[in-house]
């Protein structure tokens, strides 16, 4: 199977009369989204982030607009990847309390002691039982 040269995201490789595609690892960004709207993306180097934003509407008709303005106004090289089959992760934007910081803080920590503890006894379960 040839290699992937540094510069090429895909290269086809023909193997058995079959062509097969061989994809380099993807680098994976984060999103971070903070409470006054600033987005952040983190990136190891090489790796071009864009982040545009677009008009809110409240119509079906709007919505198709604002995303036709996003085409026309994108540079080409990222009209090329706004495709549908190129979406990756979506999610819903919402306030997190204080609360449920927490709760999600106690179930990082519980997991976390889950995978560190040595498995009990029966003798061990049963007093850790007796104690809760």
């Amino acid at each position: 199977m040839d290699c992937i040269s540094p510069s090429s995201d895909l290269q086809t490789t023909n193997v058995a009369s079959a062509t097969h595609a061989t994809v380099r690892p993807a680098t994976v960004p984060i999103l971070i989204l903070h409470r006054g709207g600033e987005l952040l993306a983190y990136a190891p180097g090489g790796v071009v982030v864009r982040i545009v934003n677009i008009p809110v509407t409240s119509t079906a008709a709007g919505d198709l607009a604002a995303e036709r303005l996003l085409e026309e106004t994108l540079p080409r090289q990222y009209r090329d990847i706004f495709w549908p089959g190129n979406l990756r992760a979506s999610g819903w934007l919402r306030t997190m309390a204080p609360d449920e910081l927490e709760d999600r803080t106690d179930d990082i920590h519980l997991r976390s002691r889950l995978e560190s503890a040595k498995p009990l006894s029966r003798r061990e379960a049963i007093t850790e039982a007796i104690r809760a």
